[in-house]
């Protein structure tokens, strides 16, 4: 029989240590939380004497697919577990020593996912990001789940069922965890959560500190998630956002009527340009790198040697007043953002407006979370935008008003006397 050894972190072994029904796994972003439970249950997996049943569910499969799925192959590769022929990839679902491990999503689309979440048995579940679900998706799994019911999130939103009906249970244990948490975390994503301490003190508490709040100033707060980007959309265009420290963010856009699709094609942290030329080369076949792609003026030498390489690319509008003009812009149309592009969805979600030390609202963006919102922004505003882009104050100045004469006429249709030029009034 083959021996496990994990390279685990301590939240790992405390929800190892818990033996209640339910775990609730409250904490700051990048702490580990989603990892660490698939990590224990494989630990599970190989301790068990018989095969069991795992579910790891979030509210939209592709979302799922693209975070927690993604993170279960990446731990079974790196300890030599992983094995193609073990892997149901159209039902998501892996089997290691007899035991399965499920993926799907609460949302469901057709009569066979909601088959998943109501009417199956399972011995452990994850809900992931639990508190984008509802508490009746929480009844219907504990219905059917017989040991563990485990949930994690950051505590973004101001009120979930699981503050008031999940852990006030005497069956429940609750972990906080923050980035600390997370002693494999890379330097340059610690300097970023960090960052948020002068940023914005709200974003601090709950991404950093890991503590209940409320996100005002929302600068997109509602946008929709669809399954696919359509295969009819004929306008695209591509957005680029440079960073190293800051992420590397490539977005597709499509344009129908007022509505806007968004897939995330790369969010990556430290990577060079030279690394990024070859990943661009392959998230964008030839065929189509004569469509306009649009990215950070600030870097006009990375724009010159990605055009070198072929790339349509344009330097974004970055003029006067362009960031306030381009949100509005975006405002102007629905995001409808592809399910799967959770760091674009976690940026839209929490792009929020800076505020001054009363409290009041300021035309700036809280530098976190812009990545993403950048990228969409520069395409939309600098190449669709001109269909219908605002004359700036400063254009305005360069007006000339000629004086002209008005002449008011009666009910008796008499001529009045010269009003005067607009110019008076």
């Amino acid at each position: 029989m083959k021996t496990l050894h994990l390279e685990s972190t301590e939240l790992m072994q405390k929800i190892h240590d818990a033996k209640t029904r339910n775990i609730v796994l409250e904490g700051g972003a990048r702490s580990s939380k989603t990892y660490s439970v698939l990590q224990y249950f494989i630990i599970d997996c190989f301790e068990t004497k018989h095969p069991k049943e795992y579910d790891i569910i979030r509210e939209v499969l592709g979302d799922l697919k693209a975070t927690a799925e993604k993170d279960f192959i990446e731990i079974l590769k790196t300890n030599g577990l992983y094995h193609e022929e073990n892997h149901n990839m159209s039902e998501n679902i892996y089997t290691l020593r007899g035991s399965h491990f499920n993926f799907y999503g609460a949302k469901a689309t057709n009569a066979a996912e909601s088959k998943k979440l109501r009417g199956r048995k399972r011995d452990k579940v994850l809900m992931n990001e639990a508190n984008e679900m509802s508490l009746d998706t929480y009844r219907q799994l504990a219905m059917r789940t017989t040991e563990q019911i485990i949930m994690d999130y950051n505590p973004s939103e101001e009120d979930s069922f699981i503050y008031e009906h999940i852990i006030p249970r005497k069956d429940c244990t609750f972990i906080h965890s923050t980035y600390l948490d997370n002693p494999f975390l890379q330097q340059s994503i610690v300097d970023e959560i960090e960052m948020m301490k002068d940023d914005d003190p709200e974003y601090w508490n709950i991404f950093g500190l890991g503590l209940r709040g409320k996100r005002s100033g929302l600068i997109f707060p509602k946008y929709r998630i669809v399954n696919e980007f359509p295969s009819s959309c004929q306008d695209i265009l591509y957005g680029v956002d440079f960073g190293f420290n800051d992420p590397k963010v490539v977005v597709k856009l499509g344009r129908i009527g007022k509505e806007i699709y968004v897939e995330e094609l790369l969010y990556k942290h430290g990577m060079i340009r030279e690394e990024f030329i070859p990943v661009l080369k392959k998230l964008i076949p030839e065929e189509y790198r004569d469509q306009e792609m649009y990215a950070d003026s600030a870097d006009p030498e990375s724009i010159e040697v990605i055009n070198r390489e072929g790339f349509n690319i344009h330097p974004a509008d970055k003029s006067k007043d362009s960031v306030m003009f381009g949100i509005e812009t975006v405002r102007a149309y629905e995001l409808c953002i592809v399910a799967g592009s959770v760091n674009v969805q976690k940026d839209v979600k929490n792009y929020k407006f800076k505020k001054d030390k009363n409290g009041k609202m300021l035309d700036k963006p809280v530098h976190a979370f812009s990545h993403a919102c950048d990228a969409i922004r520069y395409p939309v505003y600098t190449h669709w935008g001109k269909e219908y882009k605002r004359t700036t104050l400063e254009e305005m100045k360069t007006v000339q008003i000629e004086e002209m004469e008005t002449v008011g006429v009666g009910n008796n249709f008499e001529e009045l006397e010269t009003v005067g030029s607009l110019m008076d009034y």
